[in-house]
């Protein structure tokens, strides 16, 4: 599981980030109250979004 995770977390640090984005925004401006993703990509997303609310706070 962990490698997914590491996976994910890589696509995400090498451009897929604006790539999620892009299609999350989509569906929302066409009124799409959800995405689905796989639990890899969720939890690799909340792990980064962890690391950079740390680094908000410590700066």
């Amino acid at each position: 599981m962990a490698n997914k995770i590491e996976e994910a977390t890589n696509y995400l640090e090498t451009g897929g980030l604006g790539e999620v984005l892009g299609l999350a925004t989509v569906f929302l401006e066409a009124g799409e109250p959800k995405v689905q993703m796989d639990t890899d990509m969720a939890i690799a997303l909340c792990m980064l979004a962890d690391t950079a609310i740390k680094a908000k706070k410590s700066a």
